[in-house]
This record gives C-alpha cells, structure tokens and sequence, in this order.
C-alpha cells in the first residue's frame, strides 16, 4: 500500500477517545458511524498489541456445538496465543460513549471517576446482557463452544476459551487492567455453558494506558480496514 493508505493506518489515541468516549456536541451522529467502520479491526489490534504472542487467526468460520450445520450463533474472530496454546472464540462489541446505555468518561478523569464508570458499566449494561439470556442472543453466545471449521494443524491440540472485547472502559480489576477474567457462574445466563472462566478486554482502557504512558499514536494492522480505506480514498477521488 502507498503512503496515503499508511498514514491512515495511525489512529490518534487522544482523539479516538475523545470521539468515542466523550460526547461533544459536534461528534453527535458520527461517531457511531465511524466506530461501524472501524470498531471491529481497532478491536483486533489493540488486542493483539496489548498480548504480543497473539495472532489474528484467517479462519472466521465458527460451527456452534449442539447447533445443525449454519443454525448457530456465530462469532467475529479467532485469535491463537501461541505461548499459553489458547485458542480464543471471540465477539466484539464497539459500544461507546454514544451507546443507548453509555456514559461520558474523559480523558483526563481521576481514577475513581473511571472506576465509577467501569462499576456502572458492569453492573448495569453489561450484566443485563447475560442475565438469563439464550445461546444466540447478542453477547451471551460467546459462551456457547464453538470449533472452527477446517482447523488448522497449527492450533489442533489448541485450549478453546472465550473472549469478549468491548470499546467500553470496563474492568473488574482494582488497577482497571484492560485485560481479565470473569466467573461464568456470576453471569447467570439463561443456559449451561461448557466453560468456566470468560476473559475480557477493554479497548478504551488500554489505549488510556498508552496515552498515559505518553503514546501518541496507534497503528491498526488489520487487510480489511486497509481496504475500507483505499475503497473509501477511491470514492472520494
């Protein structure tokens, strides 16, 4: 790819939190748009960086345990983490500030006002996604067992975990680690899943953490936005 395309591959933190979690007045309107477009890829990066023995998996197929072939719920991702041989089923959700059930958070908040939002979050939309819901609904389906179709030899022996990854700043973690796990138990949905522990990330709270440490910029590596990007330089002459 040229230049142009590269250049728009480094997202500024400062401002993609501020567009997605902040609600300035001029933002109203665009920023679900953008985080359509972007969301998902930002999500797979911001993953991948903040474990660096993980990779993104080709294979997006997903075939739901219990489901007749094409019935089930279908996720969005694999991602292999090569040094602990987990082999992630994972669903994003790019919920912002914007969201329905969202809240502000500034760049510049105290700890405790980022806890206080991380609290409302988990306890209030979050815990209202799983409480009793099915095998396909939205968020819960995460925790139905999924294989992936033609797997490959590389990932055969491979641990199958969940994971979802939210824009929103969420943690359970004291020190709002970007990355933890959670009891499926607590979760008390509406069906007996096969897995014990879900693990969680926050894109938003990770790229705090960058900013934070002075980081300016973050590079999103994913082909698909790549090619949102040339397609849309195209349309735009």
């Amino acid at each position: 790819m040229g230049g142009w395309e590269n250049k728009r591959m480094k997202i500024n933190i400062k401002k993609c939190l501020e567009l997605f979690d902040e609600r300035h007045l001029e933002h109203r309107g665009h920023a679900n748009s953008i985080i359509a477009m972007l969301g998902e890829d930002l999500a797979a990066s911001a993953f991948k960086a903040y474990i660096p023995s993980v990779i993104g998996c080709e294979e997006r197929k997903f075939q739901a345990e219990g489901f007749k072939n094409g019935s089930g719920p279908q996720l969005d991702r694999w991602f292999y983490n090569g040094h602990k041989n987990i082999l992630y089923q994972c669903e994003i959700k790019s919920w912002s500030a914007w969201a329905t059930t969202g809240r502000e958070l500034k760049i510049d908040a105290s700890l405790k006002e980022a806890r206080k939002i991380s609290d409302y979050y988990w306890q209030k939309p979050i815990a209202v996604e799983f409480r009793g819901k099915g095998k396909k609904d939205k968020t819960s389906k995460v925790l139905v067992k999924m294989q992936m179709k033609n797997r490959n030899n590389k990932y055969k022996n491979a641990t199958i975990e969940p994971l979802l990854i939210f824009w929103w700043p969420v943690s359970k973690e004291k020190n709002l680690s970007p990355f933890f796990s959670v009891d499926v138990s607590d979760l008390k949905i509406g069906f007996k899943s096969q897995f014990k522990k879900l693990h969680i990330f926050s894109v938003s709270l990770y790229l705090r953490k960058l900013d934070k440490s002075g980081e300016k910029w973050f590079t999103v590596k994913e082909p698909d936005f790549d090619q949102r990007i040339v397609i849309l330089k195209g349309l735009l002459g």
